[in-house]
């Protein structure tokens, strides 16, 4: 059953459900309930009984993750900015109150003629002054600074957005890979297990030959010996199978120990089918759709609005201002608390500016801003050849392990064969110890071979996904 996590965050539309649908590309069980928003309910944490699938692994990372959390909020202070970049369309306005009152003690003062004069008694007194002011200003001419700002702000918004999308890719991939590589784990700890209970098998029909002299001493020791080796795989199988689910923990967004490290992963019910995979087709998708090629495309558009508003500061600006102000002297025996003085004044201004001259800081901002949109551009087109060289790179890749894990299959199955005839014959007393171990170890070479061919061929699909961000099939 193939199945398409949806998303648990509301977002502004960046991602979307055909490129959620692409996670449905490994086939899972569904067993876990789904996961609410991150800030109304937490996704609760599967307990040792309960089997955990990708698709529920998915839902909780896109709710947890922490670095979506960052990326979201770093899309919401940019899209916040773009109230500044409209509001200085709009004129200010401030509204001012001062209540102020003085204090005073003169014992010298210069006389008329400019003697220096000494006050007898001292001259104390007080100063009281009421002021209200309501003042606009409106900046109508900036030599078009404000409309490239808004259109830099747009596209930082929208970058910023991108990103916050291809976060989202990223935690996914990195779900899978780390989901991937602890089924894998523990799929190689049930093989370590079967393989100890067959070299257990074989120590017994050893004792058993060696009791009636079928095998020799050293037949015996090497089967303990297997027994003892396998024992050993086992323990540092079952240590690696837990270093992978702290990691796929982490990448779900939990703190190590946050879940039992004894659940269990539901298996991949089948491979997805490599035959359909076009290049080209793939390559083009993806300049069409990769959120960080769009993100990049837009630091390009804010650089070149950056570009026309660092151009701009040499042109003169004009501002338009009006104020309403009262004001008041009050006497020693006035309230100073008076909010509305009786004297009135209004003024009204058009300012125009022009600066000739401020030590080149204009030239170092124009140099700046071209070096930036430089900058962008070419971030863009690495960025464009790196993906294009990846999905042609993955596309190979994912076509070979296809080819290989038929071969490794047959392989395996071959191998698996012999050794069952290698027992039989050992039992029998007719095929030496020896041989017997050559084609256990070659069918346990042969199986491990194909468990890992198999992941990695699930791997390079979620990187694929990555890139292409919806099914490439």
């Amino acid at each position: 059953m193939s199945v398409s996590p949806r998303r648990v965050r509301p977002r502004r539309g960046i991602l979307g459900a055909p490129t959620l649908a692409a996670l449905g590309i490994l086939t899972v069980h569904a067993v876990l309930p789904r996961v609410g928003h991150a800030q109304e309910a937490a996704a609760p944490s599967p307990s040792p009984t309960e089997t955990l699938n990708l698709e529920g692994a998915v839902r909780t990372a896109l709710s947890r993750n922490p670095s979506i959390e960052s990326a979201d909020a770093s899309a919401s202070a940019a899209q916040a900015s773009r109230w500044a970049d409209w509001g200085a369309f709009i004129p200010s306005a401030d509204l001012s109150l001062n209540l102020s009152q003085t204090d005073f003690k003169t014992l010298t003062f210069l006389s008329p003629e400019g003697v220096p004069q000494t006050a007898d008694p001292p001259i104390e007194g007080e100063r009281k002054n009421s002021f209200l002011g309501l003042s606009f200003n409106w900046n109508v001419f900036r030599g078009g600074q404000n409309i490239a700002a808004v259109k830099s702000g747009a596209a930082r918004s929208r970058a910023a957005e991108y990103r916050l999308s291809e976060t989202e890719r990223v935690v996914v991939r990195d779900v899978k890979v780390s989901y991937l590589e602890a089924l894998k784990a523990q799929r190689l700890v049930e093989v370590a297990e079967s393989q100890l209970s067959a070299r257990q098998e074989d120590l017994r029909v050893s004792e058993e030959r060696y009791r009636i002299a079928g095998v020799t001493r050293s037949d015996l020791l090497g089967a303990q010996g297997e027994v003892a080796q396998a024992e050993l795989t086992l323990l540092d199988r079952i240590d690696a199978t837990r270093a992978a689910i702290r990691e796929l923990q982490v990448n779900m967004g939990y703190g190590p120990g946050e879940i039992s490290l004894d659940m269990q992963l539901a298996d991949i019910d089948a491979l997805p089918d490599a035959t359909g995979l076009n290049a080209e087709s793939l390559v083009a998708r993806a300049a069409a759709t990769d959120p960080q090629l769009l993100a990049l495309a837009e630091d390009q558009t804010a650089a070149k609005a950056d570009v026309w508003a660092s151009r701009a500061t040499y042109i003169p600006t004009v501002s338009l201002g009006y104020n309403l102000n009262r004001g008041q002297d009050l006497g020693p025996n006035e309230s100073l608390f008076n909010i509305y003085p009786d004297n009135t004044a209004n003024s009204f201004s058009i300012r125009a500016s022009w600066p000739l001259f401020s030590g080149f800081s204009r030239k170092e901002q124009n140099a700046r801003a071209s070096s930036d949109l430089r900058r962008a551009r070419a971030d863009y087109t690495q960025r464009s050849h790196d993906t294009d060289r990846a999905i042609r790179d993955l596309v190979d890749q994912i076509q070979r392990r296809r080819a290989r894990i038929d071969l490794l299959d047959t392989l395996f199955r071959l191998d698996s064969e012999r050794v069952e005839l290698a027992r039989q014959q050992y039992r029998l007393g007719t095929l030496p110890y020896d041989n017997l171990l050559i084609a256990i170890t070659q069918q346990t070479n042969s199986e491990q071979s194909l468990l890992q061919e198999r992941y990695d061929y699930l791997r390079a699909w979620a990187e694929l996904e990555r890139l292409v961000g919806s099914g490439p099939g």
